[in-house]
């Protein structure tokens, strides 16, 4: 940042293809070192899996789908942005229903509100809230606890097997989400035995969420274990 002079600093809080997950405290650690630097983050595959705190994280602005960890549903997302970010912005054109349908009011309006682009739905926001109030009668704490749980376990017997990278190995956290060394075999395997995954770059992406149990993923090792 210092060598480079940089302003902007955007990127991924949990990768989609292989669930690397950035450190939040570094995030602040940056923002308290270089206040003028915006960090912009995408969260579309972070939101909804642990407890995240948005004023106090050091992140500037925070865009997501919803339909990923937050389980709202295609066609709908938000995002957050900090007291600093309305200074250092500035739109050249805003959506007409931003305006409601007036112009006139474009220099008037809330700065989060210019990002409406059009014609909005107000079912795939609904579906937003239900997920939203659902996970709040859960508990993000106690989904924050049991998903990390699941993540250490996960990596603790893919790392056993030899089925992850050394980045993911030597992070001292990880995100629910793991993209595992496995070839074609293992993946129709994995299919055969009601495993939902996906097959991602060189490996098969395995995900984990609140809904799912230790025994599930018992269940998966052991599949891996009599397909190798």
């Amino acid at each position: 940042i210092e060598n480079n002079k940089i302003d902007v600093l955007a990127l991924s809080l949990v990768q989609w293809l292989d669930g690397f997950s950035i450190d939040l405290e570094f995030l602040k650690k940056i923002k308290i070192l270089y206040p003028h630097v915006l960090i912009i983050a995408d969260g579309t595959q972070f939101c909804g899996s642990t407890n995240f705190d948005f004023n106090n994280s050091g992140i500037d602005v925070l865009g997501a789908s919803a339909y990923k960890w937050l389980l709202a549903g295609y066609g709908n997302g938000f995002m957050l942005f900090s007291d600093q970010v309305e200074n250092e912005f500035d739109l050249n054109t805003i959506g007409f229903n931003a305006a409601d349908g007036n112009f006139d009011k474009k220099n008037s309006i809330r700065f989060a509100k210019q990002f409406e682009p059009g014609h909005l739905s107000s079912m795939n926001f609904g579906s937003l809230k239900f997920s939203i109030d659902f996970f709040g009668r859960i508990g993000m704490e106690r989904i924050a606890e049991h998903n990390g749980n699941l993540s250490l376990m996960a990596k603790t017997e893919f790392k056993k097997l030899g089925l992850l990278t050394d980045r993911v190995e030597n992070r001292k956290s990880h995100s629910t989400i793991f993209n595992i060394k496995a070839n074609d075999a293992m993946y129709q395997k994995l299919l055969e035995n009601d495993v939902f995954c996906a097959q991602r770059g060189d490996g098969v992406r395995l995900s984990f969420h609140f809904y799912n149990t230790e025994s599930e993923i018992d269940a998966i090792v052991k599949i891996l274990k009599t397909g190798r």
